[in-house]
């Protein structure tokens, strides 16, 4: 007998729960064993983690970034701003919001993560591709997601558009949302432009803003369950990184009530980023200069390429094909697809790739699942340093973050793919119309394992020094080089 929408809700409710209570407790145990230590005076000390200050951390830096995007833009003076809703149709929903009993028309596959999935590359499309006249327009956004009533993943966002291009904004909206058969949508237009951070704040608030630790675990449990960003915002405000480092050394921001943390760092800081590309020896410089400044503030940092290589003779990759290609149908399926408006081909092929994407990830993160098993079997008594690199942390604090090269793997298979189709189609436009048309004018297996051998290159950055002077008499505050980081685990004897 099918579960009922209320037990439904209750057992997921207590499986987020319990899920995020163990990575928490991980992450805690992993920071607790971390000592950073000042390498002239001597002096260390342990780092803490408190979630729900983090959690807090993570919601204000993107409402301080929404509020000094909304101020850059009323400034401007020639921009509106949208207020979007986008949700996911009928075929994600397990459960019917109505009716509260399961779905007939949901699909198998169509999980809530490969609905974020969607609403993610969707939204992506809105503000990436949006074109007038087939020049490429640059739109302003913030965006959030956050789960329905019936656990399936909506978003909501604030788009800002110049004035002469909101009808064209809309079109291209709507376009985007028949294409990838999303669900129901609004579209409002915000006429006072002030009121458009408190605006999506409103709907957002009580569930990504949790009051209390079950709140929190129950939607912190749902985000890392299924791997969803919740936050993104049009880059303007400075670095969470840099922030962190500056506030926490000068501590620019206690007492403050009304006034924006990150503009009032700006306000007493001379900032210059200096990146060095590794391959080329070039210097870029990113500068928040202010002449009336207090701090000088300066970070250097390594940008390096790396290339992963996708083979088709990786045993990930040919375990996954194999695993698709063992079902005639799929193969055929995949094999043979000849338009792009097949949805079950592309959703299929999605569904191998992100598969061949999170083995990837698994292997990746093997070290790092290591150290948690490590640090929680703790039984003795044999002692040992090991100097980590510092940005492991933000990799356990923000495990739910999309990692740039994975999410390259995929959107590079996806396009490879789709390039495939639009062979068969060219193939089978040249020939004559036959009875058994699939087997004879397009698809061909070497050529579909072809997709799946190529380069992804991505930029890996570095940062080697932060350093923090009074600009008055020069004297130092911080700097980064004076510091050791290390981790401490207690090791089995033998081990």
């Amino acid at each position: 007998m099918a579960k009922s929408y209320k037990q439904y809700l209750k057992e997921q409710r207590e499986f987020y729960i319990n899920k995020s209570k163990k990575l928490e407790s991980n992450i805690k145990d992993f920071k607790e064993n971390i000592r950073v230590t000042n390498k002239l005076s001597g002096e260390s000390y342990k780092l803490k983690h408190d979630f729900m200050q983090v959690s807090l951390d993570n919601y204000l830096w993107f409402v301080y970034n929404q509020k000094m995007l909304e101020t850059k833009i009323m400034e401007d003076g020639n921009y509106v701003a949208l207020f979007l809703t986008l949700t996911l149709d009928s075929s994600f929903h397990l459960y019917s919001k109505t009716t509260k009993k399961l779905n007939p028309s949901y699909k198998d596959g169509n999980s809530i993560h490969n609905g974020y999935k969607l609403l993610n590359s969707s939204f992506r499309e809105i503000y990436k591709n949006f074109r007038v006249k087939r020049t490429l327009e640059k739109i302003f956004y913030s965006r959030a997601i956050e789960p329905h009533k019936n656990l399936t993943p909506h978003l909501h966002a604030i788009i800002y558009v110049k004035k002469e291009y909101v009808d064209n904004l809309i079109n291209h909206i709507q376009n985007i949302i028949k294409k990838n058969s999303l669900g129901r949508y609004e579209i409002e237009v915000i006429k006072d432009l002030s009121r458009s951070t408190s605006y999506l704040l409103k709907y957002i608030n009580k569930s990504t803003n949790p009051k209390n630790k079950d709140d929190y675990h129950f939607f912190s449990g749902w985000k890392k369950t299924h791997k969803i960003r919740v936050f993104t915002i049009s880059n303007l405000g400075l670095e969470r990184y840099l922030f962190k480092k500056i506030n926490h050394h000068l501590n620019l921001t206690k007492g403050l009530k009304n006034e924006n943390p990150i503009k009032k760092i700006l306000d007493v800081c001379d900032i210059l980023v200096a990146t060095k590309d590794d391959d080329t020896n070039k210097l870029r410089f990113k500068e928040y200069s202010n002449d009336e400044a207090l701090y000088r503030v300066r970070v250097n940092r390594v940008r390096k390429v790396k290339v992963r290589r996708v083979s088709i003779n990786d045993k990930i990759v040919k375990d996954n094909i194999e695993k698709v290609f063992s079902n005639d149908y799929y193969k055929r399926l995949l094999l043979h697809c000849n338009s792009t408006s097949n949805r079950l081909a592309l959703q299929k092929f999605g569904e191998m790739a992100n598969e061949i994407v999170e083995d990837i990830k698994t292997k990746r993160f093997k070290q790092i699942k290591k150290a948690r098993r490590l640090i929680k079997d703790v039984e003795d008594k044999s002692e040992q340093y090991y100097e980590i690199d510092f940005d492991k942390l933000d990799e356990l604090e923000d495990i739910d973050e999309e990692v740039i090269v994975e999410r390259k793997i995929y959107e590079k298979l996806m396009l490879r793919y789709s390039e495939y189709i639009r062979q068969n189609r060219k193939n089978s436009l040249e020939v004559e119309l036959k009875p058994n048309r699939y087997e004879y004018v397009c698809g061909d297996e070497q050529r579909f394992l072809d997709i799946f051998s190529f380069d992804v290159r991505f930029y890996k950055y570095k940062v080697e020094q932060v350093l923090i002077t009074t600009i008055e008499n020069n004297k130092k505050i911080y700097d980064s080089r004076d510091y050791k980081v290390e981790h401490y685990l207690i090791r089995k004897l033998g081990a």
